[in-house]
């Protein structure tokens, strides 16, 4: 669509019309030139009032910094983006006192806002939050972070397709941040140029994460999850060193496909061993979260199919998957089969995430198995990850009559089927051995209040 407030400058059908053009004459990876700057943004800014602003993987270096130079741009808006504690380190509301956020994670770059009530926080899973951006937000323009467009005309989100789909259909602007350092990506997570309102030129820095490197814990637990996956299973892994250690772990298994939220540089691993299926498709995801030589990986790769949050973690599309293995990890675990994924020292750092719709899920996979692993210490060994029960006010991630299998590097507890002194058994049972006298005494006390 030309929009006239735009057309005067360059209209955007001219714009996709010479990028198609010249790919027929270019290699498909060199930069489209025809795009507006940065400045082109400040009249976007200066007509909305809520706005969608990318996060997670999709953050655009090149936005943030246009916007820490020109904080007034943000005067009066309040700003919605998924910002996920351990990718994203920056508070947007905090560049101008009038401006507010809506965030759906916690952590410490938006600690201050959220206790000063400049930031709203949603407690959602994932699919809930991809609702709530397609369908209530009441979005005026979204900034999405793209690729150039393809020789078909085609945006794709690169490495990131989370959340931008939900954000592009329920805005009423759209402007696509154009970096032609982002990877060119497949699947259905794409978008059309002439879709787009406003096509500026955002190239810069791609957001990356370093690579996790297991450790002897994580190694432990890693190989306790590869035993319970066989050949042909289709995995869902979060991101981090346990991970990792899981991808080690499964080298001599074969015909893996990843069915994931995010996946990390371990995925390559699995790829070189020889355990991911050889055929177009087989890792669908929706963030792509590691270093450059990852990005490198997934630019034009018919393996890999970015889809977006719709897909990845929706009930309705994960239904009906056989041989479903989620893998997540968790800060705690009580004797009752609750899982803790949020709050640490009675403090909320993070959000269930998945964590909620993949186990789930899981669970109702024929042959799946939800699995939760976790180390079972923290601060040295001084504290148990699995407890008698989960604090008061602490978020309950999977409940207790969800089927559960939980791994630590002592062993696995397959919780399915149990009762409630059999589950407390199978507990203690893979809990550090200098905790089990406790834990022993501890189910027996919470026994006898719920029992009598």
């Amino acid at each position: 669509m030309c929009i006239r407030r735009i057309s005067s400058v360059i209209p955007l059908k001219c714009v996709v019309q010479t990028a198609i053009c010249r790919c027929h004459n270019r290699r498909q990876s060199d930069p489209v030139t025809d795009l507006l700057p940065l400045s082109a943004l400040d009249a976007e800014f200066a007509a909305a009032e809520n706005i969608y602003l990318p996060g997670s993987m999709a953050e655009s270096p090149a936005l943030r910094d246009y916007l820490v130079r020109n904080p007034g741009l943000l005067a009066q808006k309040t700003i919605y983006g998924v910002w996920i504690a351990g990718i994203n380190a920056f508070d947007y509301s905090g560049l101008h006192p009038s401006a507010r956020n809506v965030a759906y994670f916690t952590g410490p770059a938006l600690d201050d806002g959220i206790r000063s009530g400049r930031t709203r926080l949603l407690s959602l899973s994932f699919s809930q939050i991809y609702r709530h951006l397609a369908t209530e937000a009441p979005l005026d323009t979204a900034f999405l972070h793209v690729s150039p467009p393809d020789e078909q005309g085609r945006c794709s989100y690169g490495g990131c397709s989370d959340f931008g789909p939900a954000a592009h259909g329920r805005a009423k602007r759209r402007v696509g941040l154009v970096n032609r350092n982002l990877p060119h990506t497949f699947g259905s997570a794409w978008a059309p140029a002439d879709s787009f309102d406003l096509l500026v030129d955002a190239t810069g820095p791609v957001h990356t994460l370093p690579v996790s490197e297991p450790n002897e814990v994580t190694r432990a637990i890693g190989g306790h999850v590869a035993s319970l996956v066989r050949n042909g299973d289709q995995l869902q892994l979060g991101i981090g060193s346990m991970q990792a250690a899981v991808f080690q772990a499964l080298a001599q298994h074969r015909d893996l496909t990843i069915h994931s939220g995010m996946i990390s540089d371990a995925v390559m691993d699995l790829e070189a061993s020889g355990a991911l299926a050889n055929r177009e498709g087989v890792v669908r995801t929706g963030i792509v979260a590691g270093d450059l030589p990852l990005m490198r990986w997934i630019d034009r790769n018919p393996k890999v199919h970015m889809v977006p949050v719709s897909e990845t973690h929706e009930p309705g599309a994960l239904l009906g998957r056989e041989n479903f293995v989620a893998i997540n990890s968790a800060l705690e675990v009580d004797l009752l089969g609750q899982v803790n994924a949020e709050a640490r020292g009675g403090r909320i750092i993070s959000s269930s995430g998945g964590l909620t719709d993949f186990i789930r899920m899981a669970g109702f996979s024929p042959g799946g198995r939800p699995v939760v692993a976790l180390g079972s210490t923290a601060a040295r060994g001084r504290l148990s990850r699995i407890i008698p029960t989960l604090a008061p006010g602490v978020p309950v991630g999977v409940v207790k009559s969800d089927p559960l299998i939980v791994v630590t590097e002592h062993g696995v507890a397959d919780l399915r089927g149990l009762g409630f002194d059999e589950k407390a058994a199978a507990l203690i049972a893979v809990a550090a051995p200098d905790h089990r006298d406790a834990l022993s005494k501890g189910w027996a006390d919470l026994r006898q209040q719920l029992f009598g």
